[in-house]
């Protein structure tokens, strides 16, 4: 079988890739786009709105724990939660808020509420924030049971996880 190479669709995409992508099965571009609306991932703890991991996907990599108001915007964005929570009880929690061309999807654990920034819908990306959100709390859950730390640089391991899930 023969295979096709798939070049980024726009010029700052071609640092995520490295080199164009050689596949062997034929795969439509519109598959892959999830992957370039992809902007920040948060982790917060539900209890206390504790930001305990963010991933800032860029043309040239992923950052992470790197966010100047990392702290404040989970915070910010888990206090809300938490608030409409409360007020939509019966309802459950927020999974989605839409502005204009950005949207905040939310999944929800146990012990943790992740939320993930993208640029316009991508069903993609919902799918993947809650395999995301499920072995995160599998890999962390002694750290997140009993005696919970909130240093962020104990979930610093959570990177593998972003590769897996966020990852082409």
């Amino acid at each position: 079988m023969s295979g096709i190479t798939i070049e980024p669709k726009y010029q700052g995409e071609a640092a995520c890739y490295g080199s164009a992508i050689a596949q062997e099965p034929v795969i439509c571009s519109q598959e892959l786009s999830w992957n370039s609306c992809l902007e920040q991932l948060f982790v917060v703890h539900r209890l206390d709105s504790l930001v305990l991991f963010t991933c800032h996907f860029q043309d040239n990599g992923i950052n992470i724990n790197s966010g100047d108001k990392d702290d404040l915007y989970g915070s910010a964005i888990g206090m809300i939660d938490n608030l409409l929570g409360e007020i939509l009880a019966s309802n459950g929690h927020i999974k989605e808020i839409t502005h204009e061309k950005e949207v905040l999807s939310f999944a929800y654990g146990e012990q943790c509420c992740f939320i993930l920034f993208t640029i316009n819908h991508a069903d993609e990306t919902k799918h993947r924030l809650e395999g995301f959100a499920i072995d995160f709390e599998k890999q962390f859950a002694a750290k997140l049971a009993g005696n919970f730390n909130i240093e962020m640089d104990e979930y610093r391991d959570a990177i593998s996880l972003v590769g897996r899930h966020f990852t082409i």
